[in-house]
């Protein structure tokens, strides 16, 4: 309905998962190459490699997946900008640095310079954002060539409606394809709006869920409706 589907969401969270150890990994290189090209520079001494470093490795990624869940970054996403993905990113790398930052200083974990630490946020930014970047890139080029398109009910007729589907006309790689809209009085019925169809009324909307094929209803009315809009909300629950 209105929100990511579970196995969406759950490819995007492994994703950022992998990214954030690899992130672990590639800084450990980083922090070698660094000493190596300045010698002079304080960076500190090697970092040890043992078993027990991969299963921190782990368990950080999951935190970090932990951390940009608690953020909102596994929410519904056709509406979203890649600016906004990056806001999270960043605020999921400095509260996940300050967590690892936090978690050395308690439970003193084997020699842990704080160059490397530094160079891991600087990492994992960078790859988490790149990582964004290519998930929108090609999920606008699959939906623009007709994959990975959702159908879309909107309730109501009035000015935000309007304006929602002025938007998605706009944004054809969100991947929305309208298939009409429901209105509270049934006099509408079969009138349009921006070329949209009105299909049915509110005491409609069952007939309509198994009449059409429609993956998601957005809620486009307006605050006066809040009574039939619950009881929209209560018939899409049932019959999904």
């Amino acid at each position: 309905m209105l929100w990511r589907p579970a196995h969406h969401r759950r490819v995007v969270q492994l994703s950022d998962a992998v990214t954030t150890a690899f992130s672990f990994i590639a800084a450990y290189f980083a922090l070698i190459w660094a000493r190596i090209i300045f010698p002079w520079a304080p960076i500190g001494r090697d970092i040890e490699i043992t078993h027990d470093l991969y299963w921190k490795i782990v368990a950080f990624a999951i935190i970090w997946m932990i951390v940009l869940t608690k953020l909102g970054a596994y929410t519904y996403q056709r509406f979203t900008s890649l600016r906004r993905e990056i806001k999270i990113v960043t605020e999921g790398s400095l509260i996940g640095t300050f967590i690892f930052f936090a978690a050395d200083f308690i439970f003193r974990f084997t020699y842990i310079p704080r160059t490397y630490m530094g160079i891991f946020f600087i990492v994992n930014f960078i790859s988490l954002a790149f990582e964004k970047m290519i998930l929108f890139e090609i999920a606008k080029r699959m939906r623009k060539k007709g994959k990975d398109r959702k159908k879309i009910l909107v309730v109501g007729v009035g000015e935000r409606a309007k304006n929602f589907i002025e938007t998605v006309e706009k944004n054809i790689e969100w991947g929305l394809d309208i298939v009409g809209l429901i209105a509270e009085n049934p006099s509408c019925n079969g009138r349009e709006l921006c070329g949209k169809i009105i299909l049915g009324n509110y005491k409609e909307i069952e007939d309509i869920l198994h009449q059409y094929p429609v993956d998601e209803v957005i809620i486009c009315a307006s605050g006066k409706e809040l009574i039939q809009v619950e009881e929209i909300l209560e018939t899409c629950e049932a019959n999904w």
